[in-house]
């Protein structure tokens, strides 16, 4: 059986076995490279294995290579195959997430052990907590033998699995851990479908061939994307700005392009971006005017008193930009690492492992330090014990055998010393020598460690949001760093700067794979307003309203692909409720549903399909797409193109009710901030249904008695407005008030 066969073979029983049971999940090759187009799952041709999991623990995303919890499949040749599960994390693990999964692979091996034989295990030497269950070799002749006992097995393992995560979650209880979703499932599916129709047999090339794009040597190098490094989404309110960011976002961690997650739910996608927030890579924020550059990248801030009399101190606090650029640093410097030959590591990468192992420690329950000494990080060399008990901005905190926590380290001299171990007596002396020179030493000492680990790390990248950025004062929240954005002044470039940050005199750089999106609301601010320095170092896209996306056509596919209606007959509630209440003020009669019932599956309809099946004249209700396009319009002609509505608004509209509610909360509001109380232009737009205008008589007696060199005549005949109380309009009313709008009947 040839490579490719054994792969489909396998997927085709992992299918059936889902089509009879399916809560049956499994994970599929999120990506391609060149020569893996068709594959279905993780590995290659070249290394002989692939491999699938039947679990979402964002250590990484679920199907990459990095999955802790797998079952490989290893070809042998023409006359033999093996399987295996393997379980597998760091021992020194970078955040909380990937601590529980360190902790989930020693809670499951005695559970698996009670079940399964354990084939290879690992000692306290390892880098990695890992074990191999059930490693079993076959010839090709017992295939068929094979795959029902390997599905047994994949049951009882569920079982472990989901046990062993329950306890684990009782320490960690926000640990991203659960079989692959339905949802989840369907979007491997698409994806699968998506690169097979797009990827001919007869056009790939031989996976066995090497490529440029191909993971060579296992070294989780991919062909990149050539995704914007800063971008901005600009439009006016409602054209989906933030909700593009999500997308956009996904796209750029998973190396994708957009048109990979079209398929995709907005749900799925959603709980995708939530497990990256919640990993780092993902940072979102708003800027406003109060936002500060010692809010964004770093500033000095007030610590709470000890105890009562202590004084206030201060300390350099990170903010959320350094915070987020210092993790893309490290995760770009493991890769480096990978690549070099020697066994030194960066300080920054060094740092950022002491800062988990203090706070690992400060987990860890049942403190084995010496002494007095029973918190943070035991720090032993000859003739020296001490702990670190907290990493804080530039502050590392210390407390000796004597007990004294007033001891205090600071990163910058830790890294002169860490860098130029030769010169440490010269750039500190006294009695805190010893102290840097013992963790510096211990720091060196990981370097092994953090080797092993680079070889393992996938590289990432990562992507700040800055929601509203042309709200916030740009030039003072980026500072002198608004130059490190450039692509050529990017750490890992030739060209990279790095800069002295003005408080902790940290060096600063910006890597290559972090990547900047912002969205900007025209209506507050057109882009011509914008610093200089900002506008050319981003790319802007303009997102403009999109009526289409509020036809007739595209409201009914979108009640009938909503996640909670998918599995309802047309008559279960709530759909059948909320699919009357649409197709009133559509104008359609429910009856038309039957035109669906043709044999085809409720799974393979598309908007094309509502499309041939119901014209423009089945629709004798309210069209918004007709009206948004009205609104616009009337608003263009008064405004600019700056101050439009957003499809967004109209998004939401299910039912008349819906509708009013619109009008009522949003688009008048909206068009009242947008003329400044200019209400006979807000009645061009609108009409009179919505807008009255009265000419009212000025009473002579109105005014008080006053000699004053105005005309009181003046205001005799003045015409006053008013905008009509739309939610207290009945609904024949408020159809009165859009026939107006619409100027039909004229």
């Amino acid at each position: 059986m040839e490579y490719h066969e054994f792969e489909k073979r396998v997927y085709d029983a992992l299918i059936k076995e889902h089509d009879n049971n399916s809560a049956f999940t499994f994970s599929l090759r999120q990506k391609s490279s060149k020569g893996s187009e068709r594959d279905y799952f993780i590995g290659t041709k070249k290394s002989g294995y692939f491999g699938f999991t039947l679990w979402t623990i964002p250590v990484a995303f679920p199907g990459s290579s990095s999955d802790m919890i797998n079952c490989f499949l290893q070809y042998r040749g023409s006359d033999k195959f093996s399987y295996k599960f393997e379980f597998n994390q760091t021992k020194d693990p970078f955040n909380e997430q990937n601590r529980a999964a360190l902790q989930l692979v020693r809670v499951l091996r005695p559970l698996v052990e009670k079940v399964f034989r354990i084939e290879r295990a690992s000692d306290e030497s390892n880098k990695m907590e890992s074990f191999i269950a059930q490693n079993q070799l076959f010839t090709w002749d017992e295939f068929d033998k094979f795959i029902p006992e390997m599905i047994k097995n994949l049951y009882t393992l569920k079982t472990i699995v989901l046990e062993g995560i329950e306890e684990v979650k009782k320490r960690y209880p926000d640990f991203v851990a659960h079989e692959i979703t339905k949802s989840e499932f369907e979007a491997f599916q698409k994806r699968l479908e998506w690169r097979f129709n797009k990827y001919p047999e007869n056009s790939i090339t031989d996976s066995s061939k090497e490529s440029d794009n191909e993971d060579k040597d296992g070294d989780g190098q991919i062909e990149q994307i050539n995704f914007p490094l800063n971008q901005i989404l600009y439009g006016p309110p409602g054209t989906g700005k933030t909700y593009a960011t999500v997308k956009k976002a996904i796209a750029i961690i998973e190396n994708r392009e957009e048109e990979e997650l079209e398929d995709d739910s907005y749900s799925d996608l959603k709980k995708r971006y939530d497990n990256y927030v919640k990993s780092g890579q993902i940072v979102f924020t708003t800027f406003h005017q109060s936002m500060t550059y010692e809010d964004f990248v770093e500033g000095i801030k007030p610590l709470p008193p000890k105890g009562d009399g202590d004084s206030i101190s201060y300390d350099v606090e990170d903010g959320l930009f350094k915070t987020i650029a210092n993790a893309a640093r490290n995760n770009f410097g493991l890769s480096k690492v990978r690549e070099q030959n020697t066994a030194e590591t960066p300080f920054e990468i060094a740092f950022q492992m002491l800062e988990d192992k203090v706070i690992e420690a400060n987990l860890e329950e049942g403190s084995s330090s010496p002494g007095e000494m029973k918190e943070g990080l035991l720090i032993k060399r000859p003739n020296t014990y001490f702990c670190i008990t907290e990493v804080r901005g530039t502050s590392i905190r210390m407390m000796t055998r004597s007990g004294n926590k007033r001891n205090t380290m600071t990163k910058g001299t830790l890294k002169k010393i860490y860098e130029n171990p030769e010169q440490a007596e010269e750039i500190i002396t006294g009695g805190m020598l010893g102290y840097y020179q013992a963790l510096v030493q211990t720091m060196q000492g990981w370097s092994s460690m953090i080797k092993n680990e680079a070889t393992r790390a996938h590289s990432k990248n990562y992507v700040l949001i800055i929601d509203e950025i042309n709200r916030g004062n740009v030039s003072a929240i980026f500072g002198e760093l608004i130059t490190l954005l450039e692509e050529s002044k990017r750490y890992g470039n030739q060209e990279s700067i790095e800069l002295k940050l003005p408080y902790s005199k940290d060096f600063f750089s910006v890597p290559k794979n972090l990547f900047i999106i912002g969205t900007m609301n025209t209506a507050d601010r057109s882009v011509e307003a914008l610093d200089t320095a900002l506008r050319r170092r981003f790319v802007f896209t303009e997102m403009q309203p999109n009526p289409s996306l509020v036809s007739p056509w595209d409201m009914v596919y979108r009640l009938w692909m909503k996640e909670n209606y998918r599995d309802l007959d047309w008559d279960e509630e709530p759909y059948n409720s909320k699919s009357l209440e649409l197709y009133s003020l559509l104008g359609i009669e429910k009856s038309f549903e039957e035109k669906f019932y043709e044999g085809e599956p409720e799974e393979d309809w598309s908007l094309e399909d509502i499309q041939d099946r119901l014209k423009a004249d089945d629709f004798t209700g309210i069209d918004l797409e007709h009206l948004l396009r009205i609104l616009n319009h009337r608003i263009h002609v008064l405004l600019d193109r700056d101050h439009l509505i957003g499809h967004s608004y109209f998004m939401r509209v299910n039912s008349l009710h819906d509708l009013k509610t619109a009008f009522a909360k949003e688009i008048i509001p909206l068009l009242q901030e947008y003329f400044f109380g200019d209400y006979a232009k807000i009645g061009l737009v609108l009409g009179e249904g919505f807008c009255k205008a009265e000419k009212k008589s000025t009473n002579e007696k109105l005014f008080a008695k006053f000699s004053t060199p105005f005309d009181i005549g003046s205001y005799n005949d003045k015409i006053t407005y008013s905008i009509e109380p739309v939610q207290d309009m009945g609904d024949e009313e408020f159809r009165i008030a859009l026939d107006l709008l619409l100027n039909k009947g004229e």
